[in-house]
C-alpha cells in the first residue's frame, strides 16, 4: 500500500457556495483530507483553511504556487482600461467589481474608463444584465479564452487590476 497526497488548492468555506455542489464538494474534501497521509498545501491561507475545518497541522506541507515566468512587464503603453480576470462564479464577486467600476467613473475625469472581465462561468448573464442595470454596458467587456501571450499583453495593458474575489487560496490572478 502506498502513501496517499493530497494538493489542495482551495478550501471551500460555508459561506462561499450555495446548493448541493457547494455541500457535495466540502462532505468530499473531508474525506480526502481525512484518507491522505500527506497534505501538498499551496499556501498559507489555504493551510490555515485546512487547519479550521480540522486537520491536523502535521499532516499539511505548505509549498507555494510559483508564477509562471511568461508573465512579465512588456514595454508597451497603457491602454484606458481596467482589467478584471477570475472564473464568473459568485465566489470570485465580480459583482462588486462592475459597482466599483460604476463608482470610479463617475469621478471627474474618469468617465472614459473601460472595464475588461476576462474569464466564463455561469455568472457572466447576471454581469451582463447588472452592467446594462447600472448603465455601463457600453464600456464594460466580458473576454475569454485568452492565449498566454494575450493574457500577458491583457495585463500589461490594464491600468489596474480589480480583484474583488471573496476568497483566494492564492491569488494568482494578482500577481
Amino acid at each position: 500500500k502506498g502513501k496517499r497526497i493530497l494538493t489542495v488548492h482551495h478550501v471551500i468555506t460555508d459561506n462561499e457556495w450555495d446548493g448541493i455542489f457547494s455541500l457535495i464538494w466540502r462532505k468530499l474534501t473531508k474525506y480526502a483530507v481525512k484518507k491522505a497521509d500527506t497534505i501538498i498545501s499551496i499556501s498559507e491561507p489555504t493551510t490555515a483553511d485546512l487547519i479550521d475545518i480540522g486537520v491536523d497541522p502535521d499532516k499539511i506541507v505548505t509549498i507555494d504556487n510559483r508564477v509562471n515566468t511568461v508573465f512579465r512587464r512588456l514595454d508597451i503603453r497603457k491602454s484606458k482600461y481596467i482589467g478584471c480576470m477570475g472564473s464568473l462564479y459568485p465566489r470570485k464577486n465580480m459583482q462588486d467589481s462592475l459597482l466599483a467600476f460604476f463608482e470610479l467613473i463617475e469621478r471627474p475625469g474618469m468617465d472614459d474608463l473601460e472595464l475588461h472581465i476576462v474569464g466564463k462561468g455561469p455568472e457572466e448573464e447576471n454581469l451582463r444584465l447588472r452592467s446594462k442595470e447600472l448603465g455601463i454596458d457600453d464600456k464594460v467587456s466580458f473576454l475569454k479564452d485568452l492565449d498566454e501571450q494575450e493574457l500577458v499583453e491583457f495585463y500589461n495593458e490594464s491600468l489596474l487590476i480589480f480583484n474583488t474575489s471573496l476568497h483566494e487560496g492564492f491569488g494568482l490572478v494578482t500577481l
